[in-house]
């Protein structure tokens, strides 16, 4: 073929460009363990963030059953409209249970009234009449255990006859009801004087009343 034959090459003619040259680089491929580890730790998150919420929860519950217990941890010794004394729960029910031993030990009621959604109610006249028989036989006892074991009682129902205004009698025992000595301890050593045994038993009870609230 001549030369002047031969066509003049064209940019038409010129091979086009791969198909890939003007496309966007595609992003890398994702290897499937990250995907699923990455699965993992969202779930991890979600089950810590129901685990924080359950704790608050708990500590919720926790706190209401705390306030409940506090609202009722006293108990409440009035006489009318006056309150006498305002103990813990386990301190009004051991005073409880001694006040029906001594109650058997002097023969007489306390007018201590049954405890009633928290609040007792004590009567003035036989609560009156029960101090001065607990006095007449906590001093006509001669027994050292004996004396030691009701002195407590004894200092507790001292300062509520205080706070109520009652006129304490410290006839000695022999002439407040003429009763002989019982349960006397053998040997019997040498009591104290009345005016001993009176004073101990009045400091006893003004120490006492200073952890007694009202």
């Amino acid at each position: 073929m001549a030369r002047g034959n031969r066509r003049a090459c064209c940019p038409a003619d010129l091979p086009s460009e791969p198909r890939w040259a003007n496309r966007e680089a595609s992003p890398e491929a994702v290897d499937p363990g990250d995907r699923i580890s990455e699965d993992q730790d969202q779930d991890q998150d979600q089950d810590q963030d129901q685990d924080q919420d359950q704790d608050q929860d708990q500590d919720q519950d926790q706190d209401q059953d705390q306030d409940q217990d506090e609202a009722a941890v006293s108990q409440y010794y009035d006489m009318g409209d006056q309150t006498l004394w305002n103990p813990s729960n386990g301190a009004s029910r051991l005073f409880l249970s001694q006040v029906d031993v001594y109650q058997a030990e002097v023969g007489l009621p306390s007018g201590i009234g049954p405890m009633t959604a928290d609040e007792c109610q004590i009567d003035p006249t036989l609560f009156t009449a029960f101090v001065h028989a607990l006095l007449a036989w906590h001093r006509s006892t001669r027994h050292a255990v004996m004396a030691a074991l009701s002195e407590g009682f004894v200092a507790t129902v001292l300062v509520l006859a205080e706070r109520a205004a009652i006129e304490v009698n410290w006839q000695p025992a022999d002439r407040a009801d003429g009763h002989e000595l019982k349960d006397v301890q053998v040997p019997m050593g040498p009591g104290p004087s009345e005016g001993a045994w009176a004073a101990a038993l009045r400091q006893k009870s003004r120490e006492l009343g200073r952890f007694m609230p009202t």
